[in-house]
């Protein structure tokens, strides 16, 4: 406690302020002005943190946004990889089949080549089956339409 009141046998428990005036208009002036000021420093600040709050919260969404697109990119790479695992399994399949036929009659070499010529032909027929499917226009030089063989397509 505070001397004054106890060298006056007063025991002080707790003191309350029920007004505050300055002396002088002028100090009382100044006062508010400070009072303001400070109020107004503490608003700003209130809002800045608002606002930091905000755009952190936008920031750590676009961040799992960006990882959730990489988990997706990565899922169908390994749809893509599965899906060429398959198509090769499946082709070595049809050229192991192939050869074991053909190399009864012919050698592994022929075999091998009439293999490539055939499905080379498969290629370009499917690609042509694609092309067709579009609006794509197509331009062929002399050479290139030796090169072609003319066959309907099976349906």
């Amino acid at each position: 406690g505070d001397e004054f009141y106890r060298e006056r046998g007063v025991d002080l428990i707790s003191v309350e302020v029920l007004k505050f005036q300055c002396a002088s208009g002028e100090t009382d002036m100044i006062l508010q002005d400070i009072i303001k000021e400070t109020a107004d420093r503490l608003k700003k600040k209130e809002r800045q943190k608002g606002e930091n709050d905000v755009a952190l919260s936008r920031l750590g969404g676009e961040i799992e946004e960006e990882r959730m697109k990489k988990e997706l990119i990565e899922l169908q790479k390994s749809h893509l990889v599965t899906g060429a695992r398959i198509e090769g399994d499946a082709e070595a399949s049809q050229l192991t089949a192939f050869l074991e036929r053909a190399t009864k009659e012919l050698s592994r070499e022929q075999a091998m080549t009439m293999y490539m010529a055939l499905h080379n032909s498969k290629t370009q027929i499917e690609s042509v089956r694609a092309l067709s499917q579009g609006a794509t226009q197509m331009y062929l030089t002399p050479n290139d339409v030796t090169k072609i063989s003319m066959q309907p397509l099976s349906k």
